[in-house]
């Protein structure tokens, strides 16, 4: 396993906009494999903590469970910030776009890119990184060059319906006015995008996961979001609702 740390994906000193690329060099050069696969991680967090090194254990998983034939990029982005209304949304989204266009763009170097194929990316994500995921995937054309290589998205635990969810939990208000206007609520939700705008990415594969043990996003806001995706002929679409644990420790479980 080499582990290519702190790749910068925007030309700053922003320690949000690196990334670490996961992948097996030494196995794909004994099994003479093609180049591997690229998974693109993005944290959860409230869109307003997490770090990419959180999550080092799981993406080795990946990458060993699939026996050198994936690699994974985690990735950083900037965090809201209390009181700080430039921290709101789009800034999450623009660096999630802004990381996935340096990884896919055509001729794209960086340590590790020789040994991947950006050109089947499958974007995944965790609470509020698999609301960044969707919006990624539903609000982008998929001839366009920002997205062009993707082909899949999984969502786990994911935030989808952000209305649904403050009325469903009033406390939350407090962290999702961080990042978001009262009409950001509705419009960056990727719910309500799916259901009011056309969706063009319909030839991406989706699968949405959600813990019924999770105490924190409830079910229906996965279930709610594949019915949608379904409503606008996406035709790949694929719900797995069962208790894999609580929504921090569900990435980490043996039934994951």
């Amino acid at each position: 396993m080499h582990i290519y740390n702190d790749i910068p994906y925007i030309d700053d000193n922003d320690p949000k906009h690196r990334l670490d690329l996961y992948i097996d060099e030494e196995k794909q050069q004994q099994q003479h494999q093609k180049p591997a696969q690229l998974v693109v991680y993005i944290h959860g967090g409230a869109w307003r903590m997490g770090d990419k090194r959180e999550f080092s254990a799981l993406c080795e998983g990946i990458v060993g469970a699939a026996g050198g034939s994936v690699a994974v990029a985690a990735i950083n982005y900037r965090l809201s910030v209390r009181g700080d209304a430039q921290t709101r949304h789009p800034m999450h989204l623009n660096d999630v776009l802004a990381a996935i266009r340096f990884l896919t763009a055509p001729g794209a170097e960086y340590p590790g890119s020789g040994r991947v194929d950006a050109g089947r990316t499958v974007l995944a994500g965790h609470s509020a990184g698999a609301h960044l995921a969707m919006l990624v995937a539903l609000q982008q054309s998929p001839t366009a060059t920002t997205t062009a290589a993707v082909v899949g998205v999984v969502g786990v635990g994911g935030i989808y319906d952000i209305p649904d969810l403050v009325a469903t939990y009033p406390s939350y208000a407090d962290f999702i006015d961080m990042a978001f206007t009262e009409t950001q609520r509705v419009t960056a939700s990727p719910y309500h995008v799916a259901r009011t705008q056309d969706v063009l990415a319909t030839g991406i594969r989706f699968l949405l996961i959600n813990s019924t043990a999770d105490e924190l996003v409830p079910s229906v806001q996965a279930a709610s979001m594949a019915r949608q995706l379904v409503a606008r002929e996406c035709a790949d679409v694929s719900l797995a609702v069962r208790d894999i644990g609580t929504h921090d420790g569900e990435l980490f479980t043996e039934q994951f």
